[in-house]
C-alpha cells in the first residue's frame, strides 16, 4: 500500500510551503527533486496519516539531486525540524 504524501519546502527562516502532494515515497521523491532544481531550500514530505516523515538531503554546491538521496526517519519523534 502506497502512502500519500504531502511536500514542503522549507525556508532559512524555518517556515514552511506546502508545494505538492504525491503518492508513494519514490513519486515524493522525484517530485520534491524537480521542486528543489528550482531552489536552493530544503525540502521534506509528510504522510499525515501516519507521520511518517521523509526529509530529502541533497549536496549543496549547485549538485541536483540524485534518485535514491533521500533519509526516511525511522522515529516520527525526529520530525520536530518542522516548525
Amino acid at each position: 500500500m502506497k502512502h500519500l504524501y504531502e511536500i514542503f519546502e522549507k525556508f532559512p527562516d524555518h517556515s514552511s510551503l506546502w508545494r505538492d502532494s504525491a503518492m508513494g515515497a519514490r513519486t515524493a521523491q522525484q517530485k520534491a527533486m524537480d521542486w528543489a532544481r528550482e531552489s536552493a531550500n530544503e525540502f521534506y514530505a509528510i504522510d499525515l496519516t501516519s507521520g511518517e516523515v521523509l526529509r530529502f538531503n541533497w549536496n549543496s554546491g549547485g549538485e541536483k539531486p540524485t534518485a535514491g538521496s533521500f533519509k526516511e526517519l525511522q522515529n516520527k519523534k525526529q520530525s520536530s525540524f518542522i516548525h
